[in-house]
């Protein structure tokens, strides 16, 4: 499974709201080109969150709320290895 991918997703979803929120006090054409940024941002997030975020096993979509990394997939039971970075 793509821990990874959920990282990204998390990270990018959190800064694109940042952009988004902030994009309306900077002056006219910057606001614009910031919620487009912000928006397109948190369409990748999205993207790469509903396509790496699924059990290896059954491949369905696994719970997205929290920052824990199940070690179960609630849909089939199997035991889902834990993402190791450099292995």
């Amino acid at each position: 499974m793509d821990f990874k991918g959920k990282k990204f997703g998390r990270t990018a979803s959190i800064v694109a709201l940042v952009i988004i929120l902030l994009a309306p006090v900077a002056p006219w054409p910057v606001s614009l080109v910031g919620e487009i940024i912000g928006v397109g941002l948190l369409i990748a997030a999205c993207v790469v969150i509903f396509r790496d975020w699924r059990c290896p096993h059954c491949h369905t979509l696994m719970p997205i709320r929290g920052f824990y990394e199940p070690e179960y997939c609630p849909s089939c039971g199997k035991r889902i290895e834990p993402y190791r970075d450099g292995e």
